[in-house]
């Protein structure tokens, strides 16, 4: 099988393609995007691409010309930017040209790297498995972007083409390589956070969700997969499991402050990024259907990000 991969210079993607890379079954790689990995395995091709091109034919012409069979979207704009415009007309606009572009081209197997936030300003404790539903959060740019991206995705699956779709929703992704502003939060003493004994998160190695997208990849298995472990955690939890303090702020005082902050460059978010943690997940499909589970719960996978902090 040949693979086409973008995001290959993210902490996803520069896993998954190194995993790749490791597989018999994997004949060939195709990395899309606009900077050459560092780490390009010997079996790989890289074909420039940018996220928010207008026209990804001749990239997608370029990996099908190499015979690629299934293509992983893992670029996405994370970070908040003041330029909300750009982040859509990348994130979702550029994200669906180069899915139905590749569809049309006759790629057999399409995988969308999604996330928890896909189920919107949800939170513990009752996690959510792959057959609930997903919910729009419009002010909270990246949730929102994940929520289009998903229903377009649906459906194309539903309009009956030739591509097998899969969408993989990892919860928060720790360990090396894996560096941005929630992880600096978490990490932080105190720990300013709106209920924090209430707010939940999941952690997960970048090694496991590597793993599990292979598994989706070389399975050619169609429909949604929930990657986390089985437990989650509070953000008291997370402070406390760090000898830190963890100190409620009213959620109305943790937006203004961050859009503050903000807007002047002392903090790297603004309120699109402020919520009651994240939605907590049950990994059923990817367990039933993939025979993956996750190396470590949350609380072993938290020790990665002190460890990413340090080294």
């Amino acid at each position: 099988m040949i693979v086409a991969l973008t995001g290959a210079t993210g902490a996803v993607g520069s896993a998954l393609l190194q995993h790749l890379g490791g597989q018999d079954w994997v004949e060939g790689l195709v990395v899309l995007g606009r900077c050459r990995p560092d780490r390009l395995p010997g079996r790989a091709h890289f074909v420039p691409w940018e996220l928010g091109d207008l026209w990804p034919g001749e990239a997608v012409a370029a990996a099908v010309g190499r015979g690629v069979d299934a293509l992983v979207h893992a670029a996405f704009i994370i970070e908040d930017t003041p330029r909300q415009a750009e982040a859509f007309a990348a994130n979702v606009e550029g994200s669906l040209r180069l899915l139905s572009t590749a569809s049309g081209a006759g790629v057999r197997h399409i995988t969308f790297v999604s996330s928890a936030n896909a189920y919107g300003l949800r939170s513990g404790p009752v996690p959510l498995a792959e057959s609930d539903p997903i919910s729009d959060a419009p002010h909270h740019f990246y949730l929102h972007h994940k929520f289009l991206c998903e229903i377009a995705i649906r459906s194309f699956a539903q309009l009956g083409g030739d591509a097998t779709f899969a969408i993989a929703r990892p919860c928060m992704v720790v360990g090396p390589g894996v560096a941005n502003s929630a992880l600096s939060t978490m990490t932080s003493d105190p720990l300013f956070y709106p209920a924090p004994e209430h707010s939940s998160y999941q952690f997960i190695g970048v090694d496991d969700v590597a793993d599990a997208l292979a598994r989706i990849v070389g399975s050619m298995a169609g429909g949604t997969f929930n990657l986390a472990p089985d437990d989650s955690l509070t953000v008291r939890d997370i402070a406390r499991a760090q000898g830190h303090r963890a100190i409620g702020v009213p959620l109305w005082l943790a937006r203004k402050a961050s859009d503050l902050g903000f807007a002047t460059g002392l903090t790297t978010f603004s309120s699109r990024w402020v919520t009651y943690g994240d939605p907590v997940m049950r990994p059923s499909r990817s367990r039933e259907v993939l025979g993956w589970q996750a190396s470590r719960s949350s609380r072993e996978a938290l020790r990665l990000i002190s460890d990413t902090a340090q080294g």
